[in-house]
């Protein structure tokens, strides 16, 4: 909503229609305080040399190097307080709570911020399922942007999988009460 139609559609042609593409983008573009026609002139340049480095795909490789270099382009400019969060939630194989990261990162004050940040900029995805009890509210990763923090992940810290392995021994033992 914040541009124009004509520079929403070339925003879409530029990345062939992909929705995280043009979410990712998105996010990033609303931090500016630019047009959108002078946000895309910005940042072509960073795209085509993304779109050069991308791993090879068994799968459509035109349209994933343009979603390798959305990703990369939108990864790049997190704070790494940010990263740090975003490749340590890489580790949740499904949907999360929020107090799962956290207490994975032992940091219950400002991950929850750091997961806000990264829905907005569209690295993650809020999920909100309704019950009689009331509302779950669940984090997600899109499985392009696994892969691509699996792929430039240096290694994760033996304390933060040990943490996650207890949020799953905890989820099996709630599981698991009469």
């Amino acid at each position: 909503p914040l541009a124009p139609r004509a520079g929403r559609l070339t925003l879409s042609q530029r990345v062939q229609g992909h929705p995280l593409s043009i979410q990712l983008l998105a996010g990033r573009f609303a931090e500016t305080a630019t047009d959108l026609a002078s946000f895309l002139t910005t940042i072509e340049a960073e795209l085509e040399a993304a779109e050069q480095i991308t791993p090879t795909s068994l799968e459509d490789p035109e349209r994933q190097k343009t979603l390798y270099a959305c990703i990369d382009y939108s990864v790049k400019r997190l704070t790494p307080e940010q990263r740090r969060v975003l490749d340590t939630v890489s580790l949740f194989q499904a949907p999360f709570l929020s107090e799962y990261a956290a207490y994975v990162l032992n940091d219950e004050e400002q991950t929850p911020v750091h997961l806000q940040s990264l829905v907005r900029l569209g690295l993650l995805t809020s999920i909100v399922k309704t019950f009689k009890e009331g509302e779950l509210i669940l984090l997600d990763l899109h499985p392009m942007l696994r892969w691509y923090i699996q792929h430039h992940l240096s290694g994760m810290d033996a304390a933060l999988q040990e943490r996650y392995g207890q949020v799953y021994e905890h989820l099996a033992r709630q599981a698991y009460r009469p």
